[in-house]
């Protein structure tokens, strides 16, 4: 599995965070926040979590 740069992941984060005001994503924004705190925006703690990150 390929890792992504530090860039790459924030662009994810910020994608994220835009889908966090737009209705469309409504019934997953649970999802959408813990994705953000749980692995996006805390990039240390990816390797503790298996398999909690929502992908776009």
């Amino acid at each position: 599995m390929a890792t992504l740069s530090n860039l790459q992941r924030q662009a994810v984060a910020g994608y994220l965070r835009w889908c966090l005001h737009h209705d469309t994503y409504e019934f997953e924004r649970p999802s959408i926040k813990r994705a953000l705190t749980e692995y996006w925006e805390h990039p240390g703690r990816s390797a503790e979590i298996d398999g909690a990150a929502v992908l776009p």
